[in-house]
């Protein structure tokens, strides 16, 4: 989450954006986003028409200070408060494979069942596992989809076809 102002300087980032962009708190506060956009082009009509039309959601490609380049959900708000504008940038996971079908079908179905609110324990009854077993195929799903947390995992997979409720 970055705090900016009405002139493109980064006022304040949380802990994951300042590792996103690999800066410290100091730093952030010395950067515009022309530091961090990875394609400047076009850079004042977008910001024009983001501060016109109050949001902004898209995907962005950022550029961090060690010139490595990640590609970001944005949704940004204008005048959060008057003058400062708040930009929540989500990584969007590097693929290590290409289109559907990353997960096992038994992944799925443990993913499918958290998707309905079930527990590791319910899971494992319910598919006569352990819960050793479940949380073993939780974790190999959220390694695959790049999910830091089950709820991730679940939310990714919803996302990109993997399973459905």
């Amino acid at each position: 989450m970055l705090l900016l102002d009405d002139d493109r300087r980064l006022v304040a980032g949380n802990r994951r954006a300042r590792e996103l962009l690999r800066v410290s708190a100091e730093r952030l506060q010395t950067l515009r986003v022309d530091d961090i956009t990875a394609t400047p082009e076009g850079l004042e009509e977008r910001w024009a028409t983001f501060r016109n039309d109050g949001h902004q959601v898209g995907s962005i490609v950022v550029r961090a200070q060690d010139g490595t380049e990640q590609e970001v959900d944005l949704h940004a708000r204008a005048d959060y408060e008057p003058g400062r504008h708040l930009a929540i940038l989500r990584p969007v996971p590097r693929r290590r494979f290409s289109g559907r079908g990353k997960l096992s079908a038994r992944e799925r179905e443990v993913l499918r069942l958290l998707a309905t609110g079930a527990t590791a324990t319910e899971i494992a009854r319910v598919l006569f596992l352990s819960r050793a077993t479940v949380a073993t195929h939780v974790r190999n799903a959220m390694v695959k989809l790049g999910a830091h947390t089950r709820v991730e995992a679940v939310v990714i997979a919803l996302r990109d076809g993997e399973i459905d409720v």
